[in-house]
């Protein structure tokens, strides 16, 4: 990297996942989004962890971005306010 060069951070990385899931064919983005409803149901908490406060902040930006990415705005807003109505179990 150059001097001039800006540094790639997460929000590129983010971004550029992003187009390329939105630019996907609809079959392969519904593919994707039935396999992240499957994940979600046989395994609710990785999948909540993940895109929850105590995953890493680029784990939690990336499942939140393919969750976003591979279904409509409102399933997506639908599923991340399950995860604010979520009660957390703290483990000692």
């Amino acid at each position: 990297m150059t001097e001039t060069e800006e540094p790639t951070g997460m929000c590129h990385l983010l971004e550029a996942i992003q187009a390329v899931i939105k630019a996907a064919d609809p079959a392969q983005r519904e593919a994707l989004a039935k396999t992240m409803d499957a994940y979600r149901e046989y395994y609710p908490e990785d999948f909540y962890w993940a895109i929850g406060g105590q995953a890493p902040a680029l784990l939690q930006n990336l499942m939140r971005t393919i969750e976003a990415a591979c279904h409509s705005d409102e399933r997506s807003r639908q599923r991340l306010l399950r995860l604010v109505d979520r009660k957390f179990e703290r483990s000692v």
